[in-house]
């Protein structure tokens, strides 16, 4: 009876829990790699970019063009859509 009303296990927890030693030394660590990866974002910023958009959109122009020259039927173009051309009705 003592037994059940009183706690005979010893899993009390009385001291507290002893924090890691090298705590600060992960925090320098992990402070040293966060300044490191904003170095490394700056960079990537501010890096001019080595492909011209505008010069591919133009070349898609021109090749759009060269279809349309060559084809024997209607060209579809990427949306699904029938271009039509009034010349001749063969090619659009």
């Amino acid at each position: 009876s003592y037994i059940m009303r009183h706690s005979s296990l010893d899993n009390d927890n009385q001291f507290k829990y002893a924090h890691s030693l090298n705590r600060d030394q992960r925090k320098r660590e992990l402070q040293r790699i966060t300044r490191e990866n904003q170095h490394i974002l700056d960079r990537i910023q501010a890096a001019e970019p080595t492909y011209d958009h505008l010069a591919w959109e133009e070349h898609e122009k021109q090749h759009q063009e060269y279809m349309k020259n060559i084809c024997e039927l209607p060209v579809v173009i990427h949306s699904g859509i029938v271009e039509e051309d009034d010349d001749d009705g063969i090619c659009p």
